[in-house]
């Protein structure tokens, strides 16, 4: 179902969608669950390191003679989650017929949504920081990332994937000092929560 949603909305004009490969490959090094459910905030952390604009999660189950479909997009800049939808069926073989259906609404939302991208210089700073991470250098993603903060510090996604590298390097001082900056400047913002507890985290680890 998954890969029926997926090649339908690469199918489309005007999209770019991550190959399942790559997605697996960041769940793994960040420690995410490659199985069951993944949460919002799990889901804008994996976006921020993918510089995904939305990124959607959903699952298939079956209870008893019902099979149920359930999808969610999240929009990575702010976390919120833009489109949720549920559908049920009584065969197995429907299953592609609503997957098909979900992938029209899901189009249909996704070209109604406006993006704001903001300082040329750090958006290309922050895709060669995504760019660097595919090929397997944390380091250089992370000093791009740093960079791009730097020019332009209103964007939470390139904090997230920042702050998620840092943590992954175990550069901890660094880690708290940009969660510190992130819940100044967003305390309201995608992740805050998680952010909060991780900073607890990290201070201990730090032994602050």
């Amino acid at each position: 179902v998954a890969e029926i949603i997926r090649t339908e909305i690469a199918a489309g004009e005007g999209f770019r969608v991550i190959e399942r490969s790559r997605l697996q490959d960041v769940m793994a090094e960040q420690a995410f669950t490659t199985s069951g459910a993944v949460s919002e905030h799990d889901a804008v952390q994996l976006g921020a390191l993918l510089g995904a604009d939305f990124i959607g999660v959903g699952s298939v189950s079956r209870l008893g003679d019902t099979y149920t479909i359930s999808g969610r997009i999240v929009m990575v800049a702010t976390g919120e989650v833009i489109a949720a939808k549920t559908e049920s069926c009584a065969r197995e073989d429907r299953l592609v017929e609503l997957a098909k259906g979900m992938d029209e609404e899901a189009r249909g939302v996704l070209v109604s949504r406006p993006l704001a991208y903001g300082n040329p210089e750090a958006v290309e700073l922050y895709k060669r920081g995504v760019a660097a991470l595919e090929a397997r250098d944390p380091e250089s993603a992370l000093a791009l990332f740093l960079e791009s903060i730097e020019l332009a510090p209103n964007h939470p996604r390139v904090f997230l994937a920042a702050i998620g590298l840092a943590r992954r390097l175990e550069r901890i001082p660094l880690a708290i000092q940009l969660a510190r900056k992130y819940l100044e400047r967003f305390p309201d913002g995608p992740n805050a929560h998680e952010i909060r507890v991780a900073l607890a985290e990290l201070r201990e680890a730090g032994g602050e």
